[in-house]
């Protein structure tokens, strides 16, 4: 079966992060650095794997 609905990204940029999560930039730096939530490095751009993002607020990915 195929779905219609677009497929879920499987990280964001810290400003898509910061958008769909409702965290602040700030905030979320912070539980960046205290390990709460993952990243990936690619390059120089950090992004937000998306599945530690909805761990963290508590949503099924």
């Amino acid at each position: 079966m195929i779905s219609n609905s677009p497929p879920r990204p499987l990280a964001y940029s810290i400003r898509d992060a910061v958008q769909v999560s409702s965290i602040g930039r700030t905030t979320l730096y912070g539980l960046i650095s205290s390990g709460e939530i993952e990243t990936i490095k690619i390059g120089k751009r950090r992004l937000v794997k998306a599945e530690s993002l909805a761990r963290f607020i508590g949503v099924a990915a």
